[in-house]
């Protein structure tokens, strides 16, 4: 009797890299009432179930395909189903068993999705066929960051995604080799060092400083690298292990801080931190006296994508922020340091669409402003600077109407530091 088998799909999420290649597994079995044969006769053959697998980029592996048919019809072995790095070789069969050896080997170019398949007939109309995953790994290119016990390193993946271009160690109060290190050192390799099968072993050697550093590593995924690293200082040798991630969005490391005020609130309530390392302890402090002490401090972690935030009203642990009050952010490897500079919003001319407020002269400020009609981040922005009477006036009339429920914002230019004053309408006083 043949029956209908319903076909089953199922959806798997997209991966959120191009270089996880997840293969979806689908076995497809006929069975002796439902193998496309009109008489009873004929038995389908079966193949032995291919295992998934996670495999780096470069990396060959060979598989053992076994197929049996109990009737002992010749059967045929294929691939239905090639992402275009398989093969099948050594096809053969003795009796009623067929093998053959299945050549898995990506490369970089392969990175993504993709289904194999191997099926295989018996020249009678039954058949069988079996899927597997393969996972292969390919670095992302771009700044990848360690913090070793002697300070911090970072290495880029070239664009080809198969060599790295240049690394760099931060040295942090570290001995070795009866010499305390602080300070950086940088090399770039226009060849670059090879990531070969998802491992590279990087030497590099500084001219008058009798330190010589070895890093070996293998990626474990696309976006987390692990290794060990070895110091040869003056004959002596130290070493340890490393872990690394893809610095935020595959670029530089480069931590900023923002003071964000509200005008109502009169003043600063909160220290947004941006850039940081991922995942990160980030400290920061205040310190707004003339004897250098710290006055506040509080940490906290940088969430995925690098920001850690730090609000007044959180922790039961209010702070206030005054005009040249050092406000600093610090990790395990960066300082940055801001002197809080005047900034205020005082008054919002909705007949006019002009907004005015104070700022030391000379302080260029960028101004933005949303409506309904241009919501952010699609408003327009104007640059303005303080004037010698420690004022300044934004005028967007003809380019946006500020209207009863515009909002935007007010923010001095610097870098890795500035101020910036939130708003929403209706202020107090407008």
């Amino acid at each position: 009797m043949l029956m209908n088998v319903p076909t089953v799909l199922t959806r798997l999420p997209s991966p959120t890299a191009a270089t996880n290649i997840l293969v979806i597994c689908a076995i497809t079995l006929i069975g002796p009432s439902c193998d496309g044969v009109s008489g009873p006769d004929n038995n389908p053959p079966r193949l032995r179930n291919i295992a998934d697998m996670s495999i780096a980029a470069g990396v060959t592996r060979e598989v053992d395909i076994t197929a049996v048919d109990v009737d002992g019809d010749a059967l045929t072995l294929s691939i239905v189903g090639n992402p275009g790095f398989l093969s099948l070789q050594d096809i053969t069969q003795t009796g009623d068993t067929a093998t053959a050896t299945c050549v898995i080997a990506p490369q970089v170019a392969h990175a993504g999705t993709a289904v194999g398949r191997i099926q295989v007939t018996d020249g009678r109309g039954g058949e069988h066929s079996t899927s597997f995953t393969v996972e292969a790994i390919a670095p992302e290119s771009g700044n990848w960051r360690a913090s070793p016990e002697f300070g911090d390193m970072v290495f880029a993946v070239g664009s080809q995604r198969a060599t790295i271009t240049d690394i760099s160690f931060v040295f942090l109060s570290w001995p070795c080799g009866g010499v305390t290190r602080d300070g950086g050192a940088e090399t770039s390799n226009p060849d670059g060092w090879p990531i070969s099968r998802g491992r590279f072993t990087i030497e590099t050697s500084y001219s008058g400083t009798g330190l010589t550093m070895t890093v070996a590593g293998r990626f474990d995924s696309d976006e987390a690298a692990s290794g060990t690293w070895t110091a040869d200082s003056y004959g002596t040798i130290c070493s340890g292990e490393w872990q690394a991630v893809r610095d935020v969005g595959g670029g530089g490391y480069s931590p900023s801080l923002s003071l964000w005020m509200s005008p109502d609130y009169g003043q600063v309530d909160g220290v947004l931190g941006h850039s940081w390392r991922r995942n990160g302890t980030v400290t920061f402090e205040i310190d707004n006296g003339p004897d250098g002490s710290v006055d506040y401090q509080r940490t906290g972690t940088a969430n995925s994508e690098g920001n850690v935030n730090f609000r007044d009203y959180e922790q039961g642990a209010p702070f206030t922020v005054a005009e040249g009050d050092i406000v600093r952010m610090y990790d395990d490897v960066t300082v940055v340091e801001y002197y809080a500079e005047y900034l205020t919003l005082d008054y919002v001319d909705l007949a006019n669409d002009i907004l005015s407020g104070s700022a030391r002269e000379g302080t260029e400020l960028d101004v933005r402003v949303f409506n309904p009609a241009y919501p952010f981040p699609g408003g327009p922005s104007l640059t303005v600077v303080a004037d010698a009477n420690d004022s300044w006036s934004a005028d967007f009339g003809g380019i946006i109407d500020i209207v009863a429920d515009s909002e935007g914002w007010v923010s001095t230019q610097g870098w890795p530091g500035k101020t910036t004053i939130g708003w929403r309408l209706p202020l107090a006083g407008t």
